[in-house]
């Protein structure tokens, strides 16, 4: 659950991120009267610093998701989602094959 709180944030980030490069953009804009060019640097460096906030938070939330599959296996093996846990699981029954009814027994 406090992963809901860490990484729900993410596209207020986002959003802060184009404010700023929105804000500083036009701050520098005024100042310079560059009709309108750092605006549009701002902005550009706005959407960069958001890409980058998002790939951050992508890689963090994998790098967990493979530090717990390596700490728990049974929870990789449940799919994360609170399910009934596969053939992979820790004392779960053995997967059905279709194809062992086929071939009879060895």
């Amino acid at each position: 659950m406090k992963e809901v709180g860490r990484y729900g944030t993410v596209g207020l980030e986002f959003v802060i991120s184009l404010v700023i490069g929105y804000a500083g953009g036009r701050w520098l804009d005024r100042r310079f009267d560059t009709h309108g060019w750092l605006l549009w640097l701002g902005i550009v460096v706005g959407l960069y610093s958001g890409i980058r906030v998002f790939q951050r938070t992508a890689r963090d939330m994998r790098r967990e998701i493979e530090r717990r599959d390596r700490e728990e296996p049974w929870f990789a093996a449940s799919g994360d989602h609170g399910g009934e846990p596969d053939e992979r699981a820790p004392g779960s029954r053995e997967a059905h094959d279709p194809q062992d009814e086929e071939h009879g027994p060895d």
